[in-house]
């Protein structure tokens, strides 16, 4: 990380990085004990209360990214965190695309990529992850939250998970460069969480139930309809298990 900024509380982490994108190095992150305004992706509210989590960002400025494949961002960020979060629980986490690691059939980790272009060419894209590490219970309202105090009964430091997560990320982000987004693919599908299930995929009114069936190249899902294979995109619909989170 070119640089690191520890604040107690803050908005939204990513919020705040994108304030300061334009005029911050690669490699700047922001990590908070709190958020008072955590977002997750469509708009939803992400719950970060002290001390029960790791909630940071990280700013992406490389011109070998582009609008074809900083997509793979979310697998870095993805993959990164499983790593962390399997060394330290011996647990299976799962990946559910595109963006929520899964502990026990329930969320442990949301991930939000945002991002800047000029034309094709990526001029920054903030990566924010929230991992849910000590709370002890979640309200009503979320069902399919969950913590790794809950699941394992472990106490862990959230500085330390936030920090091990970033490195992580950098070598994610170093195959991408390198490799291409098509590599994290493949990297992604055996942890998956989402392929092989029944799924229901919803853009704005319409829907799309199926069988999701793999992840393309580029990083979409192929879901297998009545009516024929349709491949989705992360940032156009919201999937979810036919018959329950997963």
């Amino acid at each position: 990380m070119s640089s690191l900024i520890f604040l107690d509380s803050v908005d939204s982490t990513n919020d705040r990085l994108k304030q300061i994108a334009e005029d911050s190095p690669n490699g700047t992150a922001v990590i908070a004990s709190c958020q008072t305004a955590g977002r997750g992706r469509l708009g939803r509210n992400w719950l970060s209360r002290p001390g029960e989590g790791a909630w940071f960002s990280v700013l992406v400025k490389d011109g070998r990214l582009t609008s074809a494949n900083a997509g793979g961002l979310v697998f870095c960020c993805a993959l990164a965190a499983a790593d962390v979060l399997r060394k330290i629980s011996g647990q299976e986490i799962l990946i559910k695309w595109p963006n929520d690691l899964i502990l026990n059939g329930k969320k442990l980790c949301g991930i939000l990529c945002e991002s800047g272009y000029d034309g094709d060419t990526l001029r920054w894209a903030v990566c924010g992850i929230g991992i849910n590490l000590n709370a002890q219970s979640f309200p009503p309202e979320l069902p399919f939250a969950t913590s790794l105090l809950i699941e394992t009964g472990l106490v862990t430091d959230s500085r330390q998970v936030a920090l091990d997560t970033l490195a992580k990320f950098d070598a994610y982000a170093e195959i991408l460069y390198n490799d291409g987004q098509e590599k994290l693919v493949a990297l992604v599908a055996p942890i998956s969480a989402t392929l092989g299930r029944e799924v229901r995929a919803v853009n704005g009114g319409s829907e799309l139930v199926g069988t999701a069936e793999a992840l393309l190249p580029d990083g979409s899902l192929l879901i297998s309809t009545a009516r024929g294979k349709v491949s989705v995109r992360s940032g156009e619909v919201s999937v979810r298990g036919l018959y329950g989170y997963i």
